[in-house]
């Protein structure tokens, strides 16, 4: 045979096993498979290779296109096996309709089919567009960019949401608001904590006051966290108390309001007695009350008494509410003896020395029902260590 004719044959066969020709219809495309004995991936159609094993990793044809990865870089082929976007990101993603999202050096953007960067790669986060946004982050801040690549929503917040109900929510120095898609801001980033909207509106938490906000940035008021002092001055609660012993007293507390209350008892707060030749009391341990609109409230709180030399309060008698300020000696006190593990006798010998000056002779006034001495001098001696640590403290 004539060489000359030999060398167009062969190449022309070389080009015949490289393409591979199928049947396979002009709207169809070839699937992905792996070769488990080399590892390699493929695409095949009816069972025949269409596009050799020679790939790291491959998806489905999307789009008209799929993303291979070669050597840890992912690039895109068409359905002849054609390079299209040579394998050159560390990351790509499946092409929705005209773009795709891909990850370059830890940077972030989008291209078009021919590999042409229509959202330049310098995000370090960037979500899939929704209705014409994209939410992006840049040197740890949040916003959202348009399909032209401005910024609709300006690159400055701690944190943004996605939008529900026309709004998103963002968080800027511990505060939290939120943001329409122009990017204004509809409800003031004042708030301690803000969730989501739904139905429209949002659970949100102002200082102690939790509520719904909605999408006018009416804030209503559900639930607050108040000390009860403050709910009395404020009526709304109804409160009574009165006398048990020196250890207890007894109180009553009722929810007059349309929301939920959240009462805060501090450990340190007084109870007055009326009439004042009883001993006034405080509160030796805290409590917390959580109260439904119209609840009721009633139990016996645990308490020392202030006043030795007067009367042991009696059921009888009923006692007003005050909190003294946290920098009172008894205040600190107080506090002292709620982070240890301290029975009763030391904890009423200590107030007794601030309220009422005692040594330890003085405080032989409490005696069981065989008349001993219910403060023994060990509990004395760990009092008088716990208030002269208080007076230490600022």
């Amino acid at each position: 045979m004539n060489k000359k004719i030999l060398i167009p044959i062969v190449f022309i066969i070389g080009l015949l096993m490289i393409s591979r020709p199928s049947s396979m219809p002009e709207d169809a495309f070839p699937s992905p498979k792996k070769n488990e004995r080399t590892g390699k991936w493929g695409f095949v159609y009816n069972k025949k290779t269409v596009i050799d094993f020679m790939y790291d990793d491959a998806d489905e044809f999307l789009s008209d296109l799929a993303r291979v990865e070669i050597d840890g870089k992912w690039g895109y082929i068409d359905k002849t096996g054609m390079e299209v976007i040579p394998p050159k990101f560390d990351s790509a993603n499946n092409f929705d309709n005209e773009w795709a999202k891909v990850g370059l050096n830890g940077k972030y953007g989008f291209i078009d089919k021919t590999g042409k960067e229509v959202i330049p790669l310098m995000y370090e986060t960037i979500g899939d567009f929704s209705r014409g946004l994209a939410k992006v982050s840049l040197k740890e801040k949040w916003g959202y960019i348009n399909t032209a690549g401005q910024e609709i929503i300006p690159i400055k917040y701690d944190h943004i949401g996605s939008f529900k109900n026309g709004l998103a929510v963002v968080h800027s120095n511990g505060k939290y608001g939120y943001v329409d898609r122009e990017g204004r801001v509809i409800i003031p980033v004042k708030y301690d904590e803000a969730k989501d909207f739904t139905n429209g509106s949002a659970d949100v938490r102002l200082a102690e006051n939790t509520g719904k906000v909605d999408t006018t940035g009416i804030f209503t008021v559900l639930s607050t966290k108040i000390s009860l002092v403050e709910a009395i001055k404020k009526k709304y609660v109804r409160f009574t108390a009165h006398g048990s012993s020196i250890e207890s007293s007894y109180i009553n507390v009722e929810n007059v309001t349309n929301m939920k209350l959240h009462l805060v008892i501090p450990a340190g707060t007084f109870l007055n007695a009326n009439p004042g030749n009883y001993q006034n009391m405080v509160l030796t341990s805290p409590k917390d009350i959580v109260l439904v609109a119209g609840e009721k409230y009633s139990e016996y709180v645990s308490t020392a008494c202030m006043n030795m030399y007067r009367d042991i309060p009696s059921d009888n008698t009923s006692f007003g509410i005050a909190q003294r300020a946290e920098n009172h000696l008894l205040s600190k006190v107080i506090r002292l003896l709620n982070e240890g593990n301290y029975r009763y006798s030391v904890i009423q010998a200590a107030v007794w020395i601030v309220t009422d000056g005692a040594d330890y002779n003085d405080m032989g006034i409490l005696h069981n029902q065989y008349m001993q001495r219910t403060i023994d001098l060990e509990d004395y001696k760990k009092a008088v260590s716990i208030v002269n640590e208080a007076r230490k403290m600022k």
